[in-house]
C-alpha cells in the first residue's frame, strides 16, 4: 500500500468551507480513479494545518492520480483559502493496523497523533526494524482504533499516525510515546527528536 500525503496550511476561519468542499468534491473525485483505496484528513482548525492523505494500491496508481490535471486543477481551486504552503509527499505504507473505515465513521469524531522523524541514512534499516514491532503492536486499548507508519527513504523521513476515539485517550498514551521516541532517539536511529502532533480526524474512508 502507497499513501500521498498533502501538508496544507488554510486560513483558519476558511477550514470548514474548505472540509465540505474536500468531501463533496475532491474525495468523490479521486474515489473513482484507478487503483485509489481510502482516503484520511486531519486538520487543527486553530492553526489552519490540514493533512490529506490518500492510500494506493501501488505506487504507479499513486504517482499517475497525482499527475492528472484535473487533480492538479482541484488543488489549485482552495487557493483564497490558503494562508501557507503545500507540500505533498510520497510514502509507502510500511506498517499498517488501522481498522477499516466503516459509515458510523462519517459522523464519529476521532483524533490522530502524528509523529514525525528523520532517520540518518546510515541508519535506516535498523530504525525500521526497532519501530516496525512498535507500530504493529496494537495493544488492547480500546480507544486505539489503530497506526500506520509511512516511510520515505528518499526523504529520510518516517510518518506514525496512530488514531484514537477521543483527544484525552491520546493525552493518557503521552508518556509511553514519549519514551518510545526516546529510545529510539537514544539508539542513534533518529537525526533529531521527532515531532508529535495531534490533529481532529475531519475525514475517514
Amino acid at each position: 500500500m502507497y499513501a500521498r500525503l498533502n501538508v496544507i496550511g488554510f486560513k483558519p476561519e476558511a477550514i470548514p468551507v474548505a472540509l465540505e468542499r474536500y468531501r463533496s468534491t475532491t474525495l468523490q473525485m479521486i474515489q473513482s480513479w484507478p487503483g485509489y483505496l481510502a482516503t484520511f484528513a486531519m486538520a487543527q482548525r486553530a492553526t489552519g494545518k490540514v493533512l490529506m492523505m490518500s492510500l494506493w494500491e501501488s505506487a504507479e496508481h499513486r504517482d499517475a492520480s497525482g499527475l492528472r490535471v484535473d487533480y492538479v486543477q482541484d488543488l489549485a481551486s482552495y487557493g483564497d483559502m490558503m494562508a501557507g504552503s503545500m507540500a505533498r509527499e510520497s510514502h509507502e505504507v510500511r506498517v499498517s493496523t488501522l481498522r477499516d473505515a466503516t459509515p458510523a465513521d462519517a459522523t464519529g469524531r476521532f483524533w490522530a497523533r502524528v509523529t514525525t522523524g528523520e532517520v540518518p541514512p546510515t541508519h535506516w534499516d535498523d530504525a525500521l526494524g526497532m519501530l516496525s514491532p512498535i507500530v504493529a503492536d496494537s495493544g488492547d486499548n480500546r480507544s486505539h482504533q489503530g497506526s500506520m507508519m509511512l516511510v520515505n527513504p528518499m526523504l529520510s523521513k518516517i510518518v506514525i499516525i496512530g488514531v484514537w476515539d477521543s483527544r484525552r485517550a491520546i493525552t493518557m498514551t503521552d508518556d509511553e510515546v514519549h519514551a518510545q521516541a526516546y529510545l529510539v532517539r537514544r539508539s542513534g536511529f533518529l537525526a533529531s527528536s521527532p515531532t508529535h502532533e495531534v490533529f481532529e480526524i475531519v475525514s475517514w474512508g
